[in-house]
């Protein structure tokens, strides 16, 4: 009788024994990037291991790793569930396992790393800008966002040409986090697409770049459409610059309430500079209700104790219609008492990018867990019902007649696994029989074979 040849399993044990913590983990990734079942699911059993041990050894040893094939399965693991080569998807992306290590693999993207290793990172995403999946192609653009990829810049605004509203929305927002003003042009051109979402990304992205897409939201803002106005009102009052105040000014009698209440927040927001500006358009005498009300906001907040006094009079007047005359005269008289205070002047400064995800960064060399444990990989902490096919771990004790392992994809309640694989008969009295593709596709009987494999690697002396 011939030697059966040894399994996935023991042939990842060979390969990792007598290996020292570290360089198992080095194997492993390079496995579970050749598509090694038992390595893939190994690798998502360490990243999301609460043993601070564990996960400190893996992510020191994945945030040196400068491969841009594992970085490109990782991420788009992340967002399909599907490590490259399996045929069933192990960790869907609404499940807390699969949200737990894209936030970790996000924390590893928006880490400071070797230059190498974020090189790899991007090379990675850019190729997965490609993808035939839509969720892995949003998950790269946000990723190159956050990251601030300038050298993406041209691969994101060719992935802008795609039909899909949400892909333009998720390339939208990474070309703001970029915030490079040679975008402009094209953002320009997507705030005024019909589709909401897109209009609103745009003019979001233009909040980001800052001061150099005032002319743009600028023209944006007289636009006709009240959807369009807003959202180019809402990017501006992220932008602190002396030449949003005239924009704000010119929308306080604009004829759609929001808008008008985001003009009054934007010049909120810029403090006393915008008294005198104000103070000179109610002097023209040419303000209308709206304009009268919305001024009557913007003073009563702005104003200060030391402004106060000299604002009361017209802000009396404000606040009755019968007074309108009696506006430009107490405008121009607070005008002139104000004109030798010195008010604080408005700052320049772009929208600041947040990087909500960081892990800590280890000091290259040994690792400190080397010394505290003889082995990362021992003992195994491995779920103990695995396919008879080609051992891979069952995501449950008791799947559904539809499940499949999601490593080979061969069916798990199959009748023959017990005549095959056990070298028994069938364990029921009478075999049971199921009209189905797959013959005995539904025994009720069928389990998981249960196993107690354990690394033996031994530190290196």
């Amino acid at each position: 009788m011939g030697t059966e040849s040894a399994t996935p399993w023991e042939e990842m044990v060979k390969e990792l024994a007598g290996l020292t913590p570290s360089e198992q983990i080095d194997r492993l990734i390079d496995l579970a990037v050749k598509g090694v079942p038992p390595a893939i699911e190994l690798l998502l059993e360490h990243m999301s291991s609460l043993d601070p041990v564990v996960h400190k050894a893996i992510f020191d040893r994945m945030s040196k790793k400068a491969d841009v094939d594992f970085w490109e399965i990782l991420i788009e693991f992340c967002a399909t569930g599907l490590w490259k080569g399996m045929t069933v998807t192990i960790a869907p992306p609404s499940s807390p396992l699969n949200r737990s290590l894209r936030l970790q693999t996000k924390a590893l993207c928006l880490s400071k790393m070797p230059p190498e290793v974020k090189k790899a990172q991007v090379e990675a995403l850019l190729q997965l800008l490609d993808s035939k999946d839509a969720e892995t192609r949003y998950l790269a653009a946000e990723l190159l966002g956050e990251m601030v990829a300038s050298e993406a810049i041209q691969k994101l605004l060719e992935a802008l040409e795609t039909e899909d509203p949400k892909a333009k929305v998720a390339v939208l927002n990474a070309l703001g986090k970029i915030g490079s003003p040679d975008t402009l042009e094209v953002i320009k051109e997507h705030l005024y697409h019909p589709h909401k979402d897109v209009h609103k990304a745009a003019a979001e992205a233009l909040s980001n770049i800052g001061s150099d897409a005032i002319p743009v939201l600028k023209e944006a803002a007289s636009d006709t459409d009240d959807h369009i106005r807003w959202h180019a009102a809402k990017a501006l009052q992220h932008i602190h610059d002396e030449d949003v105040v005239p924009i704000f000014i010119s929308l306080l009698d604009d004829p759609n309430y929001g808008v008008r209440w985001l003009a009054v927040d934007g010049l909120v927001s810029l403090g006393e500079a915008v008294i005198p500006p104000l103070l000179e358009e109610l002097a023209k005498g040419e303000a209308n209700l709206w304009f009268r009300q919305s001024a009557f906001v913007v003073l009563n907040r702005v104003a200060g104790p030391r402004l106060r006094k000299h604002l009361e009079p017209l802000l009396e007047s404000l606040k009755h219609p019968e007074s309108t005359a009696a506006v430009p005269l107490y405008a121009r008289k607070a005008l002139d008492a104000i004109s030798g205070i010195e008010l604080a002047r408005i700052k320049a400064e772009k929208k600041s990018i947040r990087e909500p995800y960081s892990v800590t960064q280890y000091p290259s060399g040994k690792l400190e867990a080397e010394e505290e444990v003889p082995s990362l990989l021992l003992p195994l902490q491995f779920n103990p019902y695995r396919c008879y096919h080609c051992g891979g771990a069952s995501p449950t004790e008791n799947p559904s007649p539809a499940d499949q392992c999601p490593y080979c994809g061969y069916h798990l309640r199959t009748c023959y696994n017990c005549v095959y694989y056990e070298n028994s008969g069938c364990l029921l009295d009478q075999p049971y029989v199921v009209s189905s593709a797959v013959p005995g596709n539904r025994c009720p009987h069928f389990r998981f074979k249960k196993t107690e494999i354990k690394f033996q690697g031994t530190k290196s002396s």
